[in-house]
């Protein structure tokens, strides 16, 4: 074979982000670096053992400090990532101090956590649903919204992250209630809240923050849904400017309801352009937790199918026209065929992926790991679940999640019966975003982070590779090296729904010509 052109015209030299080995695929990031495969699965499409347990990097379980959840008294709290200061703040009402409304600063580094010392907001009998807290990126300020019990009110607190401690503003009264579940809407930089008033029906206010005094000013408080409901979740679809809720319907048997609206600047503090309700779950159902994945501009919504033995169960939904379309993108999938609890989402945006915690009810109430990626062996958008790993071994109750972007770690906040603490866990799903519109070719050496690496693109040859079986193609693996292998789940392969990322031909059994 002859090869037409100097290999040295095919090289392009670039700036390593991470270690890169010698011989090693390599593809481009976003600000121009170049980062291998090193051992990690591809943007979405996740090489796995039997069990699944290789998609994950998990830590070791961390309580937080001088926090004494007993599950069984005081449930829930809520998680948020701090991009700002890129902090992890977790809310809870602490039952070693009254169920006092209390939060900790949490600093993530791979999959390791540690906390700051616990800062008292409220003190009082204080209930903080998974989405009563949001990160509001215009005044760099935490707002959490929660339920104090006497008076029975919905409430907001605002707080400043300074290091690893947090600092409050003034808590107030938003309207009588509980229940709430919040998100931010950057377009407008309001905090929207709905919650249930006295009456369980569904209300909701925008807030907005003054950060020279940690203060709200709460809009009119406005009707969502005028009967009783029960379960809220709430997300905010930055794609279609949508913000959207779903609910137990305890007025209908308990289906599973949905709900959409925006924010108008000429009249910003009110829901405008509302949808009708729709159902995305016909039978009874619960522990709802919603989920915008950003890469797809799906709405994800996971919760247990109290009409199919409380299976784990998931559906997803579009914006077409200001309502919400559920009856695409594979309907409604069951997850995991067991009796499943305390659910817990967040959106891994490297991996595009959701993360799913729950409970599962059918192991001893272990607390275990699923996954959601777009299935790209199908013609029509859809799903794959995947799972399952277990992240503690004893029973758990009341997962929280939030994902640390920085760190590409999810940290998940739950409580253990045998402690009756709060536990933390940091998990990254083993992904890099390789793909065949980012791969540029193979290192010709071993490059530390920071160092300039020389890359064989292309066209060119790469001759710094072994054993190679000579004029056979070779697909790109896990460990960043090549193989004429592309069915094995150590390959990118089609049993990861996408066809193998070739490397290239074989010319000599230490050198091929790149793919690309």
């Amino acid at each position: 074979m002859r090869i037409i052109g100097e290999k040295k015209k095919r090289q392009v030299s670039l700036t390593a982000s991470g270690a890169i080995g010698q011989g090693h695929a390599v593809y481009v990031n976003s600000d121009g670096t170049v980062s291998s495969v090193n051992n990690k699965a591809i943007t979405g499409h996740f090489a796995m053992s039997t069990d699944h347990s290789n998609c994950y990097n998990i830590g070791n379980d961390t309580n937080i400090l001088n926090v004494s959840n007993n599950p069984f008294t005081k449930s829930y709290g809520s998680s948020v990532y701090d991009s700002t200061n890129k902090k992890i703040v977790i809310a809870y009402g602490d039952n070693s101090n009254s169920s006092y409304g209390t939060a900790v600063v949490a600093t993530v580094s791979g999959t390791t956590i540690s906390y700051g010392t616990p800062v008292v907001y409220n003190s009082g009998d204080s209930t903080v649903m998974p989405d009563g807290a949001v990160y509001d990126s215009n005044s760099n300020r935490i707002v959490i919204t929660y339920a104090n019990t006497t008076p029975a009110n919905v409430m907001y607190v605002v707080g400043q992250v300074n290091g690893t401690s947090i600092s409050f503003g003034t808590a107030d009264s938003i309207n009588s209630g509980s229940d709430a579940a919040s998100s931010f809407n950057p377009k407008l930089n309001k905090v929207v809240t709905c919650f249930r008033d006295g009456n369980s029906h569904i209300k909701g206010s925008v807030l907005t923050v003054d950060p020279s005094d940690n203060s709200i000013t709460v809009g009119a408080i406005q009707t969502v849904y005028g009967n009783t409901a029960a379960q809220l979740s709430h997300c905010y679809n930055s794609q279609d400017d949508r913000h959207v809720l779903v609910w137990r319907n305890t007025a209908a048997s308990n289906v599973g309801t949905s709900f959409s609206f925006n924010l108008e600047a000429a009249v910003p503090t009110s829901f405008s352009n509302t949808s009708s309700y729709l159902n995305f779950e016909a039978g009874a159902s619960g522990g709802f937790r919603l989920t915008y994945d950003e890469a797809n501009n799906r709405i994800v919504v996971v919760y247990y199918d109290a009409g199919n033995s409380d299976y784990l169960t998931a559906t997803a939904g579009r914006i077409q026209n200001g309502s919400i379309i559920w009856t695409e993108d594979g309907g409604n999938v069951v997850v995991y065929s067991g009796v499943s609890e305390s659910i817990a989402t967040a959106y891994d945006p490297q991996a595009k992926a959701i993360i799913i915690a729950y409970r599962d009810g059918g192991d001893s109430n272990r607390g275990k790991i699923a996954f959601a990626h777009k299935d790209f062996a199908s013609q029509n958008f859809a799903y794959d679940y995947l799972g399952t790993v277990k992240y503690n071994n004893g029973s758990v109750s009341y997962n929280h999640m939030a994902f640390d972007k920085d760190q590409g770690t999810a940290v998940l906040t739950y409580t253990a019966p045998t402690t009756s603490y709060a536990t933390s866990v940091c998990f990254q799903l083993d992904s890099t975003p390789l793909t065949k519109e980012n791969f540029i070719g193979f290192a010709t050496s071993s490059v530390s982070n920071g160092d300039t690496v020389v890359i064989d693109t292309r066209g060119g040859v790469s001759d710094v590779h072994s054993d190679l079986a000579v004029g056979q193609r070779h697909y790109v693996q896990r460990s960043g090296t090549i193989s004429i292998d592309a069915t094995t789940y150590d390959s990118i392969s089609h049993a990861d729904h996408i066809d193998p990322i070739e490397a290239g031909m074989s010319i000599t059994t230490t050198s091929l010509i790149v793919k690309g």
